[in-house]
């Protein structure tokens, strides 16, 4: 289930019960199996806990690279690679384990396989077909 913000281009109608997705995130969803169920407005605890954690992991990453150059993105990805492992591997403070075990033991298992096709974004548009059957899309005639 995602459970995104309100983001305007994502929902078009807020509402609890029965909230309007946008077209295509709502085929984009669908594509992977999953739901889309945004928080309500002004209800911090309809969000997941995976918001927090994003913030502590990239405030963990960008502290300990902040000094650091790097010339190319490839050299740059591996160390966010490396700090990413060290974060994710780091025992929790109040509970027993790290993220990659707790993810290991309760996560992984219910996880399902993604698509063998990857979702392709489309556009749609309205179109007339003319009397000569052509329609023209982005500057393109097509029959």
């Amino acid at each position: 289930m995602l459970v995104p913000d309100n983001l305007k281009t994502g929902v078009e109608k807020a509402s609890w019960l029965t909230p309007v997705i946008n077209r295509t995130y709502q085929e984009m969803a669908e594509h992977y199996g999953t739901v889309v169920m945004p928080a309500r407005v002004r209800k911090p605890k309809d969000k997941p806990n995976a918001e927090g954690a994003v913030g502590i992991i990239s405030t963990w990453i960008l502290a300990a690279l902040r000094h650091q150059k790097f010339f190319s993105l490839a050299e740059l990805n591996e160390a966010i690679a490396e700090k990413l492992l060290e974060v994710n591997t780091r025992p929790f403070q109040k509970k027993a384990g790290s993220r990659v075990s707790a993810f290991l033991e309760e996560e992984q298992a219910l996880l399902l396989p993604l698509p063998r096709t990857d979702y392709e974004l489309a556009t749609w548009k309205l179109a007339t077909v003319q009397f000569n059957y052509h329609v023209k899309c982005e500057a393109q005639h097509l029959t």
